[in-house]
């Protein structure tokens, strides 16, 4: 009887092993699907970060395959009320959203060993004692223009660099773009070991623009006249406030420098803005660097334009090599919102 009965139970047996089974090439084929997935967009990621290194952003035209899922996000696009150019670059900006962003560490420190080698922020970024002594010559641009060192700017600096034998772990480096208005990225700057922003084209007194910075250095630029003398400084617009103590004046030998080696680099001479000289500054001294505000457009990503007295634009051609550093691994490229 109970050798009779054997088959008859084999169908209840197999049933459990069945559909273990089943689940299991179910999870297999799903597995495989999404690595099939991730290796394609890894693909398209890579295909457009090819492009963008090779060819130029802004001032050409060349194909890229798009998915579904991206042609619906670029016909969105299509549909702003914005200058043709400007629809190409950011149906590209808008591609690079749909690649997964991971830093670099190798070419990071490759980059912080190269700036260090031939620029030396740590110890040239700013006008010193030590680094301009009294009698010597302040050298300004290709041009070879030189001003002498006189005691009233000597009294000014101080004896070494305050960036002297400093490294932060993460840097933040903020723009003047209104892409940075509503996006709630202010929690999210202030913890960053280091804030670096250009106020150049604050309108304002500059004492009132400093005043929620009372602990900040204040890097100031000297500029020669026609007649090779050192322009003053905008000391005066200090002398009511804290800060005229925290001011350094940036070396134009840092800054020559920088420039010569960004163009060996192959980054076009319209990169080297005063904003990305404080971005190598970062990739000098951080080892994480995320960018907040810099933005070409009149319009945010949403199509939507900014207020006009927002509209602080970079270079299309500077937004261009932020562009590529973050694809790279480089730097984060923070275009929405944070939180």
């Amino acid at each position: 009887m109970s050798l009779n009965c054997l088959p008859r139970k084999w169908p209840l047996a197999l049933g459990p092993v069945c559909l273990l089974l089943f689940l299991g090439v179910a999870f297999l084929l799903l597995h495989r699907a999404r690595e099939w997935a991730e290796i394609q967009e890894q693909k398209e990621c890579q295909e457009l970060i090819w492009l963008l290194e090779s060819k130029n952003l802004f001032f050409g035209n060349f194909q890229y395959r798009k998915t579904s899922r991206n042609q619906k996000r670029i016909r969105a696009v299509k549909k702003w009320d914005i200058w043709t150019e400007d629809k190409n670059i950011l149906e590209h900006v808008l591609l690079t959203e749909e690649c997964q962003w991971d830093p670099d560490a190798a070419v990071v420190a490759q980059y912080r060993a190269e700036l260090g080698h031939c620029c030396n922020a740590s110890s040239l970024l700013i006008l010193t004692k030590e680094n301009t002594p009294l009698g010597s010559n302040i050298v300004f641009g290709k041009d070879g223009r030189k001003v002498p060192v006189r005691p009233e700017l000597v009294d000014l600096l101080p004896e070494r660099s305050t960036f002297s034998e400093v490294q932060y772990e993460h840097c933040a480096v903020v723009g003047n773009g209104g892409i940075l208005q509503r996006s709630r990225c202010g929690k999210e700057i202030d913890q960053a070991d280091f804030v670096i922003r250009y106020q150049g084209s604050q309108r304002k007194r500059l004492a009132d623009a400093l005043h929620p910075y009372r602990d900040a250095l204040l890097l100031l630029l000297l500029l020669p006249t026609l007649q090779s003398r050192v322009r003053n400084p905008p000391l005066h617009l200090l002398e009511d406030s804290d800060v005229l103590q925290q001011a350094s004046f940036l070396n134009p030998q840092y800054l020559d420098a920088l420039g010569s080696y960004w163009t060996s680099e192959g980054f076009q001479p319209e990169c080297l803005s005063p904003n990305f000289a404080f971005v190598s500054l970062a990739l000098e001294l951080c080892q994480r660097i995320t960018l907040y505000g810099f933005w070409p457009f009149t319009h945010g990503l949403s199509g939507r334009p900014f207020p006009r007295h927002s509209q602080v634009r970079i270079r299309p051609s500077e937004f261009s090599c932020y562009l590529k550093m973050y694809l790279q691994g480089i730097l984060r490229l923070r275009l929405g919102k944070c939180q």
